[in-house]
C-alpha cells in the first residue's frame, strides 16, 4: 500500500497556482529547500501565481514542472514580483547582473553545498 504525503495548505495553495501541475512529490521536496533558507510561501506563492499568467496559451510541454521552475535554476526569483521598468531612467545592467550572479552564488552554497563560483 502507498502512502499518501500529506502537504501543508500553503504548499496546496501553491500547487493549485502553478500552471502545470506534475510530480507533485518533487516539487515539495524542492520547495522545501527553499524554506530551510528563508523563502517564504508568499514569495513562492506569489511567483508562481505570476508564472501561470505569463504561461497562457503555451502548449503544456513548453511549461517548466514546478520542480524545476523552483530548482537550482531559480527561474522562480524572475516571477517574485513583476518587472516594471520605470520611465526615463537609466539602468545599470552590468550592476544588476553582477549583484545577481554574487546572490546565486551565495544561495546554491546553502542550498546545494556547493562551493560558490571563483574559489
Amino acid at each position: 500500500m502507498v502512502e499518501r504525503t500529506q502537504y501543508p495548505g500553503e504548499f496546496d495553495t501553491l500547487w493549485n497556482a502553478y500552471p502545470r501541475r506534475v510530480s507533485k512529490f518533487n516539487a515539495w521536496r524542492v520547495v522545501q529547500r527553499l524554506l530551510k533558507v528563508g523563502i517564504t510561501w508568499p514569495e513562492l506563492i506569489a511567483a508562481a501565481e505570476n508564472y501561470a499568467k505569463s504561461v497562457v496559451g503555451k502548449e503544456q510541454q513548453f511549461i517548466k514542472h514546478a520542480s524545476t521552475f523552483y530548482g537550482p535554476g531559480r527561474h522562480w526569483e524572475e516571477f517574485v514580483h513583476p518587472v516594471i521598468e520605470p520611465e526615463n531612467e537609466e539602468i545599470d545592467w552590468d550592476k544588476l547582473r553582477e549583484r545577481r550572479l554574487r546572490k546565486e552564488d551565495e544561495d546554491r552554497k546553502k542550498l546545494w553545498g556547493e562551493q560558490p563560483s571563483g574559489v
